[in-house]
């Protein structure tokens, strides 16, 4: 059968586009997610192309089934996935469906419906009009009595597109903000909202971020909407609920702990502009915000931004591509920047607004460094660091453990030959556990019981080495009998921390024992005294990033203290380095200077942001298949670009795949993404279980 119209569509997963033919009473365009039959199933697809001929038999040409939805138009998608597409060297329509995958299905409409001002009069149907005037004497007006009145649904559609009635999910209330400080109303002041900029809110740990988001907020109409993103599934709720309170109404949530259902009834709330405000992590870059004004990136600096798997994007970057393409601002939130936008800021592509003084907070924190070389030392803790416990809990204060290594000990091996308890499928230790016991690997899940004797000399003389979580939670629990709360992967739930930890400010002197769980923006009260158990741990990673990841977290783990009125506390870093420059600069308190040392050890070793790199990562089961894919690449030099390896990972086995890597530097993008396009357009274009291949522009780590 001829078809006036051919579509050339991408279904996920399939290593070529498909065409279809287009029947006559079937509107679509590029961009389109539409219903097409695959065998004798039916898949979904994004149109990527539409022409009026095709060089395929008529005769093997099957009809698309149906346009499901499209969103081509409306929200500049296509435009901002084609931008993509080019920054990040992918297809552009690859980008896009991540957009209709976090789009609604048709779901129940708002409840209520609010006047406009200055709505437009002309050029309304006499029951239009009359529909207006029910509405403005009856506000807010419920869809239900409407209904009850004689009104039917199409008449309240057209008149909330003509934006003469705006959704809302309840009535406006009464806002609830804050007083806010000089240095709060200074931001608020000097901050604009009429158009595209991207601006650094450098704000103190406890400065106030959260009260300036909700005072911008509130200066939105009905018909506007704000998404604020959040590193952790943790934080959505907090967060969501402080600026619930002071705009005093329902603001959204989203992340991939809910369910499909629930998802689905944000997507239609945002959808149909019933809620200003959503929260939510990385994902929530692509939701459908169709009245959306402002995009804020709260704790900017955090690695849990950067997509992992699929497409490696980082959702900081997606959000400015997406607000430069709607031409709305975007506000990057955190009190440790991550160094590229320290970078920008200086480079003038960021501008900035410094708020150095915490909001509640009356005293800075004390730093003091406990040489453990020089100390007699008792489960990793100085006998100074153990009185200084004794002191702050007498004092009725909390203390607070930062030791970022879950389970009981890091490893599990034998005194007398030195065996070691390895993962069969990584090349890492086995960690030991007691709760649940056993060995574990932290990064493929594999799980046994420690043997009664070495596997390799048969001696009984085997013992756990190293410290985390629960061996610490276990000696303090011996030491000092008071409650000891743990926060780790194995203990607590990322959406009950801030449960617990508001259960804290009139809890008995208790002691905090914690990974970087803690570090994230939670409010602890009465912390007297913030212990780092092993500062030096973070900064001898094979990874040029670790210098910067460490001042972030240790900047981060100290404003957990001394965030409210009259609370004192201080740090105490125990380090077996205390001559390290990194440890010795953390005493002085100044992240500006750090981060220039930061800055001039990068642009010394040629590598971001002074430079652009991309990290191929190749993954087999046969170690030579994936070494030998990178070196044939190294083979075909490109003068403008840097090779460096094939190397082995950091780990070098996970999960039964060998994995080797290559870093690619260039001195601009330009030059590293036309690399990146020579070795993609002669890569598979889907990864074959023996060898699978990923490219990762901007990688976090090495």
């Amino acid at each position: 059968m001829k078809y006036k119209q051919y579509a050339t569509i991408y279904v996920e997963n399939l290593p070529h586009l498909l065409t279809y033919g287009v029947p006559d009473d079937l509107s679509i365009e590029e961009g389109d997610y539409v219903s097409a039959p695959i065998q004798s199933r039916h898949q979904f697809g994004i149109v990527v192309h539409i022409s009026s001929h095709t060089e395929l038999s008529p005769q093997k040409i099957k009809p698309l089934l149906n346009n499901e939805q499209s969103i081509a138009k409306t929200d500049k998608v296509v435009e901002l996935s084609i931008l993509l597409g080019q920054y990040y060297n992918q297809e552009w329509y690859q980008i896009m469906l991540q957009f209709y995958q976090h789009m609604a299905t048709p779901g129940p409409k708002t409840e209520f419906l609010i006047l406009a001002k200055d709505h437009p009069i002309q050029a309304l149907t006499p029951v239009q009009k009359k529909l207006l005037t029910y509405c403005k004497q009856h506000q807010p007006c419920s869809i239900a009595s409407l209904f009850e009145n004689g009104f039917n649904e199409k008449t309240i559609q057209i008149l909330i597109e003509k934006q003469c009635l705006i959704a809302s999910a309840k009535s406006r209330p009464n806002l609830q903000l804050v007083q806010l400080n000089k240095h709060q109303q200074a931001f608020i002041d000097q901050f604009s909202l009429q158009s595209f900029h991207t601006q650094l809110l450098w704000g103190a740990t406890g400065s106030g971020k959260t009260e300036c988001f909700s005072h911008l907020i509130a200066t939105f109409s009905e018909l506007e909407q704000a998404l604020i993103l959040v590193p952790e599934i943790g934080l959505v709720a907090p967060t969501a609920q402080k600026i619930a309170m002071r705009l005093n109404e329902e603001v959204l949530t989203y992340h991939s702990a809910m369910s499909e259902k629930e998802k689905n009834q944000v997507r239609n709330h945002l959808n149909i502009g019933t809620h200003r405000v959503v929260v939510a992590t990385r994902s929530g870059i692509f939701l459908r915000l169709p009245y959306l004004k402002l995009i804020i990136i709260d704790e900017e600096h955090d690695s849990s931004y950067q997509q992992q798997t699929k497409w490696l994007y980082h959702a900081r970057d997606v959000a400015i591509w997406r607000a430069k393409t709607l031409n709305i601002p975007i506000l990057l939130a955190s009190a440790t920047p991550s160094l590229s936008s320290y970078h920008n800021v200086q480079n003038q592509k960021f501008s900035v607004f410094r708020i150095r003084q915490k909001a509640l907070a009356t005293h800075d924190p004390i730093i003091h460094l406990t040489d453990l070389s020089k100390e007699k030392v008792i489960k990793g803790f100085a006998t100074s660091t153990i009185e200084a416990i004794y002191t702050t809990l007498k004092n009725n204060q909390h203390v607070m453990v930062f030791i970022n290594r879950r389970g009981y000990a890091r490893r599990y091996q034998c005194s007398s030959c030195a065996w070691i308890s390895l993962c069969p499928n990584c090349s890492s230790s086995l960690v030991y556990h007691q709760k649940p016991f056993g060995l574990q690997c932290h990064h493929c899940a594999y799980r046994d019981l420690p043997p009664s004797s070495c596997p390799e000399c048969h001696s009984t003389e085997l013992e756990a080495i190293g410290y985390g979580t629960q061996q610490i939670e276990s000696f303090l629990d011996e030491q000092f009998q008071c409650p000891i709360l743990r926060f780790d992967q194995d203990h607590t739930q990322p959406d009950v921390i801030d449960e617990h930890i508001q259960k804290l400010g009139d809890h008995a002197p208790s002691i905090i024992v914690g990974t970087q769980m803690i570090s994230k923006g939670y409010d602890f009260r009465r912390i007297g005294l913030v212990i780092f158990h092993q500062a030096d741990l973070s900064l001898y990673a094979h990874d040029p990033f670790s210098p910067e990841k460490f001042i972030q977290l240790f900047f981060q783990v100290l404003g957990r203290s001394a965030r409210f009125e009259n609370e004192k506390s201080t740090i105490v870093i125990q380090t077996r380095k205390i001559e390290n420059n990194w440890i010795s600069g953390l005493k002085k308190h100044d992240i500006d200077t750090l981060y220039e040392h930061l800055l001039h050890d990068r642009n010394t070793a040629k590598l971001p942001p002074f430079t652009f790199q991309a990290k191929i990562t190749a993954k087999a089961k046969d170690e030579q298949k994936a070494l030998q894919y990178l070196l044939n690449w190294k083979k075909h030099p490109n003068p403008f670009c840097t090779w460096v390896g094939p190397a082995p990972c950091v780990l070098q086995k996970k999960s039964g795949y060998y994995q080797f890597q290559c870093h690619i530097t260039a001195l601009s993008r330009k030059a590293l993404i036309q690399a990146i396009s020579i070795i993609k357009h002669h890569t598979p274009r889907k990864n074959h279980h023996s060898l699978l291949t990923q490219i990762a522009l901007d990688p976090q780590e090495s």
